[in-house]
C-alpha cells in the first residue's frame, strides 16, 4: 500500500511537471501563435477593429496601458475602434520571448514595437512588453486570446497614446473559486503590508526564483535577483508615504489541478510625496504557481497604470 501511494504521488508530480512545459520556436504551436500575432498586426495596421476582436474569446479581457480594462469581444472591438479612429498605425511587430503550456492555457511573454501617428501629432514609436494567455483548439490548430496586458519599457508622455473614452459602469460576473480567493487574500495581504511599510526586499520574497516581473516603464525583470533589486529600490523608505493601498481580484481560476492560479488584479494607491497627495490606479495579470510546499507564489506578473 505504501509503495502504491508513493507511486501515485510520483505520477501526480510528473503530470504536473509535464502540464507546465516550456515550448520552443521549433514547436508547431509556437509557429501558430507567431502567425496569429502577425495576422493581428496586419489587421491593426489595416484599421480593422472587427477583425482584431475575432482574435479573442467571447469573455476575453484586455488591459491596455493608460486605459481601462475591457471585458468581452464587444468592449474589445469598441476599444480598438476608438483607438484606430484616432491613430494611423504604419507598423506593428510582436516578438515572442517565451511560450509555455500551463496545463489548460498557453502563456506568451514578449516585446512589441508599434509605430503610429496620432492625428495632429508627430510620428511615435511605442515600444514595450506584453503578456498574453491563449486557448488552444488542438483539433483545428487554432488559438484565441483569453487575456492580454501590455506596457512601455520606459517612461513617456502618456499624451502620446490615443485618448480612449471611459466605460459606463458595468457589473461583471467574475470567474471565482472560494479556495483560491482565500489563498490570494492572504497573499495580497502580505503584498499590501510590504508596500505600505516600504519593505521592498520582503515584497520580493513572494516571487519564485525563476519568476518574471513586468512592470510599468521598465524592461522585463527576469529572476529573483533582478526582482529583489527592483523592489528594494522602488519601495525603499523615503519621501513617499503610502496612505492606502486597495488590492482587488477580478477573475480567478485554476489550471493544472490548481497548481497554477490565474488572477486578474486591480489596485488603487493613495500616496503622499512631500506636499503632494496623489492617487494611482491600475491592473495586472498574475500567474501564481505552487512551490514545493504547495504555497502559491508569483511566477509571472505584469502590471500597468490606467
Amino acid at each position: 500500500m505504501k509503495y502504491s501511494i508513493n507511486l501515485l504521488i510520483l505520477l501526480l508530480c510528473a503530470m504536473q511537471a509535464s502540464a507546465q512545459t516550456a515550448l520552443q520556436p521549433s514547436d508547431r504551436i509556437w509557429k501558430t501563435i507567431e502567425l496569429a500575432n502577425n495576422e493581428m498586426s496586419k489587421k491593426i495596421v489595416a484599421g480593422d477593429p472587427a477583425s482584431v476582436s475575432r482574435s479573442y474569446t467571447e469573455n476575453a479581457v484586455i488591459m491596455p496601458e493608460h486605459s481601462e480594462v475591457r471585458h468581452g469581444k464587444s468592449e474589445i472591438e469598441e476599444y480598438y475602434r476608438l483607438c484606430l479612429d484616432s491613430i494611423d498605425v504604419t507598423a506593428y511587430q510582436k516578438n515572442i520571448g517565451e511560450l509555455s503550456n500551463l496545463g489548460g492555457e498557453l502563456l506568451e511573454v514578449g516585446n512589441f514595437t508599434q509605430t503610429f501617428t496620432r492625428i495632429g501629432k508627430a510620428r511615435y514609436v511605442y515600444e514595450g512588453k506584453y503578456l498574453t494567455l491563449w486557448k488552444q483548439d488542438k483539433k483545428n490548430n487554432t488559438v484565441t486570446k483569453t487575456a492580454e496586458i501590455w506596457g512601455a519599457n520606459a517612461s513617456f508622455d502618456r499624451a502620446a497614446l490615443p485618448e480612449i473614452g471611459k466605460l459606463s459602469t458595468i457589473e461583471y460576473d467574475f470567474l471565482s473559486n472560494t479556495a483560491f480567493e482565500n489563498e490570494l487574500a492572504e497573499r495580497n495581504g502580505f503584498i499590501k503590508k510590504c508596500v505600505i511599510e516600504r519593505k521592498g526586499g520582503e515584497h520580493a520574497t513572494i516571487f519564485l526564483p525563476d519568476a518574471m516581473y513586468l512592470t510599468y516603464y521598465t524592461p522585463s525583470l527576469k529572476g529573483i535577483a533582478a526582482i529583489t533589486a527592483y523592489f528594494t529600490e522602488h519601495e525603499k523608505p523615503g519621501n513617499v508615504v503610502i496612505d492606502n493601498l486597495d488590492l482587488r481580484s477580478g477573475d480567478i481560476y485554476g489550471l493544472n489541478n490548481g497548481n497554477i492560479v490565474i488572477e486578474h488584479g486591480y489596485y488603487t494607491v493613495d500616496f503622499t510625496a512631500g506636499d503632494y497627495k496623489g492617487r494611482v490606479t491600475g491592473k495586472s495579470i498574475n500567474i501564481w504557481k505552487r512551490d514545493k510546499k504547495g504555497i502559491l507564489m508569483l511566477y509571472r506578473q505584469m502590471v500597468n497604470h490606467d
